[in-house]
């Protein structure tokens, strides 16, 4: 959130792994983007493999559906755009 309000060429302490590092601060942001699109995109895919997955498990078992469980987060667009409302 810092890295975002600055608008400056200095340089940020930046942990990666088990070190830290001192990284211009335009590469720092464009380096944790490019991280948090990585995870949106991974966190997506499990959120779908999982639904089906739990479907074909209940299946097996010869359990009714989950009721509910087909629906899907907000996007960031949408939640932007619902606070642009409010």
């Amino acid at each position: 959130r810092v890295l975002s309000k600055t608008h400056g060429e200095k340089k940020s302490w930046v942990c990666m792994s088990n070190m830290f590092i001192k990284m211009p601060e335009k590469s720092t942001k464009s380096i944790l983007e490019k991280d948090y699109d990585k995870l949106d995109i991974e966190i997506n895919s499990l959120r779908k493999t999982l639904k089906t997955e739990m479907n074909q498990l209940r299946d097996l078992e010869n359990q009714d559906a989950l009721t509910g469980f087909d629906l899907k987060p907000l996007s960031n667009q949408e939640i932007k755009a619902i606070e642009n409302l409010l």
